[in-house]
């Protein structure tokens, strides 16, 4: 089994109607309690910055992120999490491309076709698309 710190950072997590990017792997170990709760990471894929696929076998809590045990002032209670991922495939840059495209579109990030296809065009690795996407 693999684990979060086997990925290439940046990555990006697409789960059901949720997309997000990580830049390094202290940020994909904290997440709150009701994406957990709401399994978001069900069945999860994570792609690194190589392209490299991963699905989401487990995750579990490990603990509350401090001070204050996780609960944050107009947020919602942040904890610890711990990845174990299975590795599927790695794809290029267009099927990254296509597989974020789709994910914009279903999920609630709100990114516009147009800055999607703008980055795209721009970036000329997987690494300098996602450090893009994140601006």
């Amino acid at each position: 089994m693999l684990n979060q710190s086997d990925l290439e950072y940046p990555a990006i997590l697409i789960g059901r109607n949720y997309f997000s990017i990580f830049l390094e792997s202290s940020r994909i170990i904290k997440s709150s309690v009701s994406v957990l709760e709401n399994g978001i990471y069900n069945d999860a894929i994570f792609i690194d910055s190589s392209g490299t696929q991963f699905k989401t076998i487990s995750v579990r809590k490990v603990g509350y992120v401090p001070p204050f045990l996780g609960f944050r002032l107009l947020r919602k209670r942040q904890i610890f999490v711990s990845f174990q991922f299975s590795k599927i495939d790695v794809i290029s840059f267009e099927e990254v491309i296509n597989l974020v495209k789709t994910a914009a579109k279903k999920s609630h990030w709100g990114a516009h076709p147009d800055f999607l296809r703008e980055t795209a065009s721009s970036s000329k690795s997987i690494k300098e698309f996602f450090l893009k996407l994140n601006k």
